[in-house]
């Protein structure tokens, strides 16, 4: 028998472009013959729909020309419109989603949902939490200060406390992704102008230390029988001052190394610290381990995605693919834990 499954897509994340080739490119790789798709399409202002139209719709945002409205009742744990749904697999990224609040909407209906549980996608979300917690397992990040946005209306307690650290500096909202809002700052004058961009997308901001170093990032996915494998590293290198929104999705010219051109012990580093941090975050189902690799050859915990890009050009099944493991074979796993 077949199974049901729903794939979300869009939403009100900064991200919901990126989530629409993620969702596009699963459900072209998807096997068809194993599952009965429904899709779910969000709008940018948080109305849901039950999608009727072709993939390619979705891909060019065209997608709310042939829905249907649909309903939750919590009473009754029923979605109108669907039917009976196996699993959800929320193809999105970013606030409203990645930060664990559609999760907890599907734990409240018992509805199996692929990919990490609410309480870890919210801590996951929280890049100063997590460095954090890394740290106290002994795994290295970067130095810097976490501010809260009422915080800005006593700036030179800011510039006082950036004492501590030397520019250059990173800027970038600790609750958001895919690197809208971040920026390099090399002076203080450039601060102030960075933090209130930052702040458009998180009441939260981090101010760090530098990291001039490589990229590196690693996919953990977890099988059907409860081990979890992780991919090789792979290392990215660009053109731009570091790797922005343009970078990661519309300019064609990041390079990927799979594996990285790493020594033997900075590899099992982050291997071991990645294995580390997905058990100490209570990861399930899947994610990508982001890591600075240093020139001193020091390794940096940098972030981790716990619903990593799936476009064509996403790190996450291109690591896995490395490994013999193509497109439709990861979704199938995911599908089936």
């Amino acid at each position: 028998m077949k199974k049901s499954v729903c794939i979300i897509f869009g939403g009100k994340s900064e991200e919901y472009e990126v989530s629409l080739r993620s969702a596009y490119s699963v459900l072209e790789n998807i096997d068809t013959d194993k599952y009965i798709i429904t899709k779910i399409g969000i709008t940018r202002d948080g109305k849901w729909f039950k999608f009727l139209g072709d993939n390619e719709e979705i891909l060019k945002d065209c997608w709310q020309e042939h829905t249907e409205p649909i309903r939750i009742d919590f009473s009754t744990g029923c979605v109108d419109n669907l039917g009976k749904i196996n699993v959800i697999f929320p193809v999105m990224h970013g606030t409203f989603c990645e930060d664990g609040r559609l999760q907890g909407i599907f734990e409240s209906l018992n509805i199996k949902i692929v990919g990490c549980d609410s309480f870890s996608s919210f801590l996951c979300m929280d890049k100063h939490l997590c460095k954090l917690l890394a740290k106290g397992e002994g795994i290295n990040a970067a130095n810097g200060i976490c501010i809260n946005k009422h915080q800005m209306r006593d700036f030179y307690s800011i510039l006082k406390d950036t004492n501590k650290i030397i520019f250059p500096v990173f800027v970038k909202p600790a609750l958001s992704g895919s690197s809208r809002g971040a920026c390099k700052v090399d002076k203080a004058d450039n601060l102030y102008r960075a933090l209130k961009e930052a702040f458009l997308y998180s009441n939260k901001v981090l101010i760090e230390e530098y990291i001039d170093g490589v990229e590196c990032e690693i996919g953990a996915l977890e099988l059907p029988n409860g081990e979890v494998i992780f991919s090789e590293v792979g290392s990215l290198s660009y053109d731009s001052e570091f790797y922005d929104y343009n970078t990661k999705y519309i300019n064609e010219d990041t390079k990927y190394q799979i594996p990285a051109p790493l020594s033997d012990s900075v590899t099992d580093k982050i291997k071991e610290s990645a294995r580390k941090l997905f058990c100490l975050f209570g990861c399930s189902g899947l994610s990508r381990l982001d890591f600075f690799v240093a020139s001193d050859g020091e390794v940096y915990f940098n972030e981790i995605n716990t619903l990593p890009g799936f476009t064509s050009i996403s790190m996450y099944p291109m690591l896995f693919k490395e490994l013999g493991y193509s497109f439709g074979e990861i979704i199938d796993i995911l599908l089936n834990l």
